[in-house]
């Protein structure tokens, strides 16, 4: 992948030392094609997957986590599903693949569900602290 510096460094050579397309090649072994890009583009692209990678062993196992995820959230806080326990689960009913993957599911799952909740439980304070901090209650 080549950085913003490849950039400049391809811009200047074809604009102010006018040197071709075909000599910056030679010199800094670039195809011509990134070159064209660096000259038209101010930014090098940011990378894209073509398609989203499947998860061949995780896949068949996301609503299973989903739903653990979700019976979890009713459990007391201590008795709550960590990721690990998840995957001990998971290996039981025939998971074969590495724990890593389930923690990671599990990360990206609990951070996207936590996203919309509030930080602080305004609706549990008293009227009186509301008005001295200076938060209206709508």
């Amino acid at each position: 992948m080549k950085k913003v510096d490849d950039y400049e460094q391809i811009r200047k050579a074809y604009h102010i030392e006018g040197i071709s397309i075909r000599e910056i090649s030679r010199r800094y072994g670039h195809g011509r094609r990134l070159i064209r890009k660096a000259l038209e583009r101010p930014i090098p692209d940011k990378y894209q997957l073509g398609q989203p990678r499947n998860s061949n062993v995780l896949g068949q196992y996301q609503q299973r986590i989903l739903d653990l995820l979700k019976e979890s959230d009713k459990l007391p806080r201590k008795q709550r599903y960590t990721a690990h326990k998840i995957y001990e689960i998971l290996e039981k009913e025939g998971y074969s693949g590495c724990e890593g993957h389930v923690h990671n599911f599990v990360c990206r799952t609990k951070k996207r569900l936590e996203a919309g909740k509030p930080i602080f439980p305004w609706n549990l304070m008293p009227d009186k602290m509301l008005r001295w901090i200076g938060v209206k209650r709508w």
